[in-house]
């Protein structure tokens, strides 16, 4: 059995609109064949 690695990985991601914040620290895993769609 193959452990699995992430392919991409992001971490504490902080998005801020004027006084308004849109994102506080989101992170984000995603693995070899999994698919992943943003909006």
């Amino acid at each position: 059995m193959q452990a699995l690695t992430n392919d991409v990985e992001i971490r504490g991601v902080y998005k801020q609109i004027g006084r308004n914040v849109i994102l506080d620290g989101i992170d984000l895993e995603v693995t070899q064949g999994e698919l992943l769609t943003l909006l």
